[in-house]
């Protein structure tokens, strides 16, 4: 008789998806990003070199970026309930890209031109799945005991 196949742990799981998530997070940087209505696009890789500049705009979804570094980092060292934390905040300063249809932003040098954000691609949607993942991986500890339950467990 051949014995059952063992179901892998659930910190095997658990790291299994924050695997996924960082799998994501570099696709994102592969593929177009965002779609300008002039007709230019930006790849990932640029939004995440060129994003820190936003801020001189108002736009703040970049730092999406270093909390997910941070909430990584933490997930690794498993650091209790601020690890849920800041996996909820990358996904909701993440969130902060929708402003950037309700803004203009500098084209050229000259403040002459404004570029006006036409639709995201799918790097922003891989680079939003990333923070969720992050949030499904980490969103299951147990405050009390600081045990990880389980993906999938109740």
């Amino acid at each position: 008789m051949v014995p059952a196949p063992q179901k892998p742990s659930p910190e095997k799981r658990r790291t299994r998806v924050l695997l996924v998530s960082v799998a994501l997070f570099l696709a994102s940087c592969a593929l177009p990003c965002l779609h300008w209505q002039n007709g230019d696009s930006m790849f990932g890789w640029e939004v995440l070199l060129l994003g820190w500049m936003g801020v001189l705009y108002g736009q703040l979804a970049w730092f999406a970026n270093p909390l997910y570094a941070l909430a990584m980092l933490c997930s690794v060292l498993s650091r209790g309930r601020w690890v849920t934390l800041l996996s909820l905040g990358c996904v909701f300063v993440g969130l902060l890209t929708v402003t950037l249809f309700f803004t203009e932003l500098p084209a050229d040098e000259a403040n002459v031109n404004k570029l006006r954000l036409q639709s995201l691609g799918p790097a922003a949607w891989l680079w939003m799945g990333s923070f969720l993942t992050l949030v499904y991986a980490n969103g299951r500890r147990d405050p009390i005991r600081g045990t990880f339950q389980g993906i999938g467990q109740a």
